[in-house]
């Protein structure tokens, strides 16, 4: 079991203080649940702030995951790519830009339950790799449920198609890994650099409503405000002021919560 350490799909319209806060409780998970909590993962959406390497390094996480969905999106560069993503204050941290989510179910086209149509499937994608120079020996692709693509079910003929690969001896050998095993694996790797904003491509909506966003904006600058000078003051004696106060950055961050 794992678990990664951002609790959302981040915008670019997020504040400093609201990522922050929400990466402000990950000593406490770790130290309560036992997991290192290193990796951070961005699937479905695309893009992250470069506001978020130095916040993300501090936080003690060491490698972004990113599973950009090209549906109304893109991605830079070219994908897969392991690179160091050098940020605002000159320090880099480890990043995938990894192909679409879910995508070894349909490259190893597990719904057709056939060790042929698997390797059929596999020896194309090697072929892709190689076509566009593929640096390391191994890949990382993500699996989910071939139905069920969000919020997905266990996929347990997966599992069974993978077991009796292996057991064949049959090349390459797949892994199910963690996201602190890949992150193991890519500290060893001679990797580019690149520095800069990583654009969401997909987030077209977030400044179609100005009347929204300018409240959003008006409320986390006077939250921040609120925050300084709360620290001027004696604690306060119930935890009523510190409740509302995380429940109106929840809001700015995930506004469903509110309701």
């Amino acid at each position: 079991m794992s678990a990664c350490a951002m609790p959302y799909n981040f915008t670019p319209m997020v504040g400093v203080a609201q990522f922050v806060r929400t990466l402000a409780v990950l000593p406490e998970l770790r130290e309560q649940i036992g997991l290192s909590l290193k990796v951070a993962m961005n699937h479905d959406i695309n893009g992250l702030p470069w506001t978020m390497i130095p916040l993300l390094l501090d936080a003690g996480v060491e490698m972004v995951m990113m599973g950009i969905n090209v549906h109304f999106g893109g991605f830079p560069l070219h994908r897969p790519l392991f690179f160091r993503w050098a940020g605002p204050d000159g320090r880099s941290i480890l990043a995938l830009n990894g192909e679409h989510y879910g995508m070894f179910q349909r490259y190893a086209r597990l719904d057709e339950g056939s060790l042929t149509a698997m390797a059929e499937g596999i020896a194309a994608y090697e072929h892709k790799l190689a076509s566009q120079h593929y640096p390391h020996d191994f890949a990382y692709l993500s699996l989910t449920h071939f139905a069920f693509w969000d919020n997905n079910p266990p996929y347990p003929a997966a599992f069974e198609l993978i077991r009796r690969w292996n057991a064949e001896g049959r090349t390459p050998h797949i892994r199910f890994v963690s996201p602190e095993d890949l992150l193991e694996r890519a500290r060893s790797l001679d990797l580019p650099s690149y520095a800069g904003d990583w654009s969401d491509y997909w987030n077209f909506g977030a400044g179609s409503s100005a009347h929204e966003n300018r409240l959003a904006h008006r409320a986390r600058s006077m939250l921040a405000a609120a925050d300084l000078l709360a620290l001027q003051r004696h604690a306060p004696r119930d935890q009523a002021v510190p409740q509302l106060t995380d429940k109106a950055y929840t809001c700015l961050l995930y506004t469903s919560r509110c309701v």
